[in-house]
């Protein structure tokens, strides 16, 4: 289960990430045409992950994902792009609790399956 409405300053996200091992990557084919950057980012804010940064340039969407879990107050923080034209999504996660990371991915690919 994820904190609803997770709070971490950019200033902080960038801290963790560069502290923490890279923990997995997550990989899906989208269905194109995919959804703008801030329909993907309701979609995942409604699943309770949220973003410290998103955009869009030259055909690739990057999104700063990050969620709290809501059995320790451990962070799951998500580079993830996405290809406009071919809907290949590829994220590198991190976390502060590896043993929740199954959790963090299963709700990660809830997320994509509404896309997908």
């Amino acid at each position: 289960a994820l904190t609803p409405k997770p709070k971490l300053a950019p200033q902080l996200y960038k801290k963790k990430w560069g502290a923490l091992p890279k923990t997995t990557v997550l990989t899906a084919v989208l269905k194109t045409p995919v959804p703008g950057v801030k329909q993907i980012v309701a979609l995942f804010r409604k699943n309770h992950i949220d973003t410290v940064a998103s955009g869009a340039k030259g055909g690739l969407m990057k999104f700063y994902f990050y969620a709290q879990s809501a059995k320790d107050s451990s962070f799951f923080l998500v580079e993830a792009n996405l290809h406009i034209e071919s809907g290949k999504y590829a994220a590198t996660i991190k976390c502060e609790n590896k043993a929740l990371l199954s959790d963090f991915e299963g709700a990660m690919k809830g997320v994509l399956a509404t896309i997908s």
